[in-house]
Formats: C-alpha cells, sequence, structure tokens
C-alpha cells in the first residue's frame, strides 16, 4: 500500500522538486542549440518538402494508350519504339524515348527484342524529338521521315551520328498542323539494304492546351509535372532534358529523370549520357 504523503522523507521531496525544475531546461537546452536558425540542418530540414509531399514524376498515359497502342491511326502492324536484334545490352539499341506499352528490359539473352509506341502529343509546330543511339563508326549517318496522315512521306532530315551511345535530340523542321496526327521513322543508315537499318517508329500529334491553366513557370520541374499529367509527351521530356542539362548534379532533377523514364518502360537508358548532336 502506497505511504501517505506525509511520511516521505522531506529530502526526498526536495529531490522530487529539483529533479522537476531541472529536467525541462536539461532536455530543452541542447533542442535549443540545435534548432538555432544559423544550424545548416535546420535549414536544409526547413526547406525540404515533408516526405509525404514528395512524388514522383510520372507520365500519364490514361488516354493515349486506349487508341495507338495498335499502330498507327489504329491500322496495321505497331509502332516500334525499339530497333530490336540486340545481344547485348540496351545501350546497344535504337530507342525512340516515346511512352509504350512494354517495358525495355535488359536479360541475360539480351535487351528486350521490341517494345511498341504510343501517340505521344506536342504543344509545338516544331518539337524536338529524343532518342538512344548506340555508338558507331565516325560519318555513319542516320535518316527521319516524316508522313502525313494518308502515310505519304510529306519531310526528310539526314544528320550524322555521334560516335559514342547517348541521347540526341532531333528538332522538326516541317511545321506540324493543329490536330493532325503524323507518323514517323527513324533509321540508322549502316546497311546496305534497308530491312537490316536500326529502326523504330512513332506517332505524334499537335494538340491545343491553355498554357496559363498550368499556374506554373513554363520550364520548371512543376511545369513538367503538370505537362506530364496532362499527357504532353514531348514537351515535358525536352524540358525535362534542359533541366538535367542545367542542373546535372541536382539530385532531384536527377530523380525525376528517372521516375519519369522508368513510368513508360524506359528505365533501362536512364543514365545514358545526353549527347551534344543534332539540335542547336
Amino acid at each position: 500500500m502506497m505511504q501517505p504523503l506525509q511520511f516521505i522523507e522531506r529530502r526526498k521531496i526536495r529531490g522530487a522538486i529539483a529533479t522537476a525544475l531541472l529536467l525541462p531546461w536539461i532536455v530543452s537546452t541542447p533542442v535549443l542549440a540545435i534548432a538555432h536558425p544559423t544550424n545548416p540542418l535546420v535549414k536544409a530540414a526547413a526547406s525540404a518538402p515533408p516526405s509525404s509531399e514528395i512524388k514522383s514524376l510520372i507520365f500519364n498515359t490514361s488516354n493515349t494508350s486506349d487508341g495507338m497502342a495498335g499502330g498507327f491511326d489504329d491500322q496495321g502492324r505497331p509502332l516500334r519504339r525499339s530497333s530490336g536484334g540486340s545481344r547485348g545490352d540496351c545501350s546497344d539499341q535504337l530507342i525512340a524515348l516515346l511512352p509504350g506499352t512494354d517495358t525495355l528490359t535488359p536479360t541475360e539473352e539480351g535487351c528486350t527484342s521490341q517494345s511498341s509506341a504510343l501517340l505521344a502529343l506536342t504543344l509545338n509546330e516544331n518539337p524536338t524529338l529524343w532518342f538512344h543511339v548506340p555508338g558507331r563508326e565516325e560519318g555513319v549517318t542516320a535518316e527521319f521521315v516524316l508522313l502525313d496522315e494518308q502515310q505519304h512521306a510529306i519531310a526528310f532530315q539526314t544528320l550524322t551520328l555521334p560516335t559514342i551511345s547517348g541521347i540526341i535530340g532531333i528538332q522538326l523542321e516541317h511545321a506540324l498542323v493543329m490536330d493532325q496526327t503524323y507518323r514517323w521513322v527513324f533509321s540508322i543508315l549502316d546497311h546496305t539494304s534497308p530491312s537490316q537499318n536500326p529502326t523504330v517508329e512513332g506517332a505524334i500529334r499537335r494538340v491545343d492546351l491553355d498554357l496559363a491553366a498550368l499556374n506554373e513557370t513554363p520550364g520548371t520541374p512543376a511545369h513538367v509535372a503538370k505537362l506530364a499529367d496532362s499527357e504532353i509527351w514531348h514537351d515535358a521530356l525536352t524540358h525535362l532534358v534542359s533541366l538535367r542539362r542545367s542542373q546535372p548534379t541536382d539530385a532531384a532533377v536527377t530523380q525525376d529523370w528517372t521516375d519519369f523514364l522508368e513510368s513508360v518502360g524506359l528505365g533501362a537508358i536512364a543514365n545514358a549520357p545526353l549527347l551534344d548532336c543534332c539540335i542547336e
């Protein structure tokens, strides 16, 4: 049975009181020292968003996956965003950076042989398209062909490829008409037989979107996220490339780049270098 308070020794009372008075000071003193505004750890913690607010940059394919996975204008064979036929690493393949239906996967036998492309949207009349190219001997060229809705070739662009593997951009010289769907074919011309040339294909449509409604500064990570959520592939990717070039050591930008490519099954080439080729 607990003894009545009056029987507790006075020295125990004095000790308890002293502990009660000193404990808050002992606990709070180091906390105040750590929480000082000049402490860099505090500054970093204050500027960083809560972990629950950090979101992966994911491209939205909820609409584009419903109509273009089967091929150009829903006719013919599927459009291929990877050249296939590689027994080595995925870096040995020609790959169009496009949303797709399959994941490009390195295996013991080599890289995934084929990956189909989805329709990709843009807001620009002369967008930049991005490709992963394998290393080639000096002087090897590639050809980009744009086709209209009747699948007639309406524009040709030729370029000399770099000698190392990496990601390059090609800005379309032909202006795209609003709300028309185009098909394109990109081939590396390193074989005498065209059927043996590594080739990728895609479909592109220029659409209209109220940029002011995005309510974000163009070119910022938040702007890229809004474009990705609005399914504007080419513009989101080009802005993301610009961010990687301007902030190559920024961990958040690098993570956004990786998340973005992984969300469309292209994580296998996320570490490929951005090459200074083919666009000004």
